[in-house]
């Protein structure tokens, strides 16, 4: 009980003090009015940090000693809007910063962000390359070099393995696996492990289609057609013996 009170208290001691426009506005008349105090002097006697009356004094002087006070309660939709658009742009400029260091050594969020600039671009007319690459903070040339470039050996290869693996799995009703499927390719000469062929596919997507043996789980109930009395035994007696 004691502790939850001191953790209570503890809140409220943290809890951030909210001042209305009023309050602000006589907070900096009172210093106006009384030029002998300084303004460590008065927010001491007002109950205010020397800071926070520091920031609202210069408000005030910037529109003629008349507070304006731009809190979150006093703006306008068009400032809450222009605050709020700011807020989840540099959140997005954080999460994207996250991004590019975990791949850094790879460089796979960069191949992966010239592809969607790539393709925004063909929709968009009015979508500005230059403008979104300097945003993301990627090379123009290393983009236009990422649309130039040939494809390589390797993902040719793997292109034509990724074929492969979709019409074998077509062809057997799509109900094949990674080892069947394995097995097929190597049947054909295809040097392939079980492992890259269940690589693949969970890329594509697609996966086997395991059919359960049928288990009767229901039994008929009437015994008397498969059990016989071999002990010949009468469970009909007339009467007690």
């Amino acid at each position: 009980m004691i502790q939850r009170q001191k953790e209570g208290k503890k809140k409220m001691a943290n809890k951030k003090k909210q001042f209305d426009q009023e309050f602000k506005q006589n907070a900096v008349n009172y210093c106006l009015t009384h030029p002998e105090l300084s303004r460590k002097e008065c927010a001491k006697n007002l109950g205010i940090g020397d800071s926070t009356l520091y920031r609202w004094k210069q408000e005030a002087k910037a529109n003629n000693n008349q507070a304006t006070f731009k809190g979150s309660g006093n703006l306008t939709e068009a400032e809450l809007e222009n605050r709020r658009l700011k807020r989840e742009l540099k959140d997005t400029q954080d999460a994207l910063e996250i991004l590019k260091k975990s791949h850094q050594d790879s460089g796979r969020i960069t191949q992966v962000l010239y592809c969607l600039v790539s393709e925004e671009s063909k929709v968009d007319k009015d979508f500005s390359v230059t403008g979104v690459l300097s945003k993301l903070h990627l090379s123009k040339s290393g983009y236009y070099n990422y649309l130039h470039r040939k494809p390589s050996k390797q993902s040719i290869s793997k292109k034509e393995r990724m074929q492969a693996i979709q019409t074998i799995y077509d062809d057997n009703h799509q109900i094949y696996g990674a080892p069947k499927i394995a097995k097929e390719m190597q049947k054909k000469g295809e040097k392939i492990s079980q492992r890259t062929v269940g690589v693949y596919m969970r890329e594509m997507g697609i996966k086997a289609c395991y059919i359960k043996p049928y288990v009767k789980t229901t039994f008929d109930s009437d015994f008397s057609t498969k059990l016989h009395n071999i002990l010949k035994r009468d469970f009909f007696a007339k009467q007690a013996k």
